[in-house]
This record gives structure tokens, sequence and C-alpha cells, in this order.
């Protein structure tokens, strides 16, 4: 067996380096979980209304 492990980058790459595709992808989702957390926040501050009583069922 070698001594070189599984998850080591190929050679003539640095350890740490991030695809351009990656870090794009990256920024999306980072994008659109804050805007979904913020519409969740807006959505629970808008309900300060008490709430309303339930209709009574017709005969």
């Amino acid at each position: 067996m070698s001594e070189s492990s599984w998850y080591e980058p190929p050679p003539g790459r640095s350890r740490h380096h991030v695809r351009r595709r990656d870090l794009v992808e990256f920024a999306i989702a980072v994008l659109l979980l804050l805007g979904l957390t913020g519409l969740l926040l807006l959505g629970a501050c808008d309900r300060t209304d008490p709430p309303r009583p339930a209709a009574s069922p017709s005969p």
C-alpha cells in the first residue's frame, strides 16, 4: 500500500484550492439560506395580530 492517502489532493494543486464554481455555488446557497431565514423572521414578526375568533358553523 502506498504512503499517500485517498483524501490527499492531486499533485500540482494546493491543499486548500477551491474551484471557482464551488465558490459560486456556496455563495448562492448562503444567499438563499439568508433570504429564506429573513422571510421566516419577517413572517413571524408580522403575526402580532390577535387570533381571529373561529367562525360558527352554519346550521
